[in-house]
C-alpha cells in the first residue's frame, strides 16, 4: 500500500477518539503459479480517501473504523 498524503489535527472528540485521512492507493497485485509463471495480473487499484477513526492508550494506536469518504471513487 502506498500512502499518498495524511492529514490530522491529533485533536481528540468528547469520547476520546481521534480522526485521520488518508489518500491512499494499493501496490500492483500479481498471483503466480507453483512454477513461477503469472496467473493474474490485477494492476494497481485506484486512489482513494479513507478517514480512520482511532483511540490512543498505553502508548498504542488503535484503528476503531476505516471508511471511504463519501465521494471518493479513486483517480490516478
Amino acid at each position: 500500500m502506498i500512502v499518498i498524503d495524511t492529514a490530522s489535527s491529533f485533536a481528540s472528540t468528547d469520547d476520546g477518539i481521534y480522526q485521520a485521512v488518508a489518500t491512499v492507493r494499493q501496490n500492483p497485485v500479481k498471483y503466480f503459479h507453483g512454477d513461477g509463471t503469472l496467473a493474474e495480473d490485477k494492476g494497481a487499484t485506484p486512489t482513494v480517501k479513507d478517514v480512520m477513526f482511532a483511540t490512543y492508550e498505553s502508548g498504542t494506536w488503535t484503528a476503531n473504523n476505516v471508511l471511504h469518504m463519501q465521494g471518493s471513487k479513486g483517480h490516478d
